[in-house]
């Protein structure tokens, strides 16, 4: 454990704050396992695309498509802003490294909100619907649930 919780008394917890191996078991599963589930998602997803036709597949396998096209935008873009915040956190001086700090868990949630963008646009796509009107909306969606996922 790293030390006594601080919020003691507004959460509930036990006082101690998990952390040493434990933790960094614990963080390491859920990378390993975002990475296995996108990397399957993948292999998933070409598997229907390859073997089906958009007037052939029942409308699950539609949904599954749209599915599988999310769990692997999630995995890709959780990935792509670790990497870069790592990078720039290994780039900067020591003193600018906290404007940068940016956790696997944080990534994860904003990789969760910029991963649907992909899929919405498909989305409206499919329907015949793929204007500049409906990336303008997406794209302030998107804007929206950033903001909410930095302020949290």
């Amino acid at each position: 454990y790293r030390g006594r919780c601080k919020r003691v008394a507004l959460c509930g917890c036990s006082g101690f704050s998990p952390g040493g191996l434990l933790g960094i078991v614990i963080d390491m599963s859920r990378r390993i396992l975002l990475a296995s589930m996108s990397a399957a998602a993948a292999v998933l997803l070409a598997i229907v695309l390859q073997t089906t036709t958009p007037a052939t597949i029942h409308p699950l396998g539609i949904v599954l498509v749209f599915v599988l096209c999310y769990v692997v935008m999630l995995g890709l873009l959780t990935y792509l802003l670790a990497g870069i915040a790592a990078a720039l956190r290994r780039w900067l001086p020591e003193a600018q490294w906290r404007a940068v700090t940016l956790s696997f868990r944080r990534c994860y949630y904003f990789g969760s909100v910029l991963a649907l963008a992909p899929v919405l646009l498909i989305g409206a796509r499919s329907v015949g619907r793929g204007g500049w009107y409906e990336l303008a909306l997406v794209f302030a969606f998107e804007a929206i649930a950033c903001f909410y996922v930095a302020k949290r």
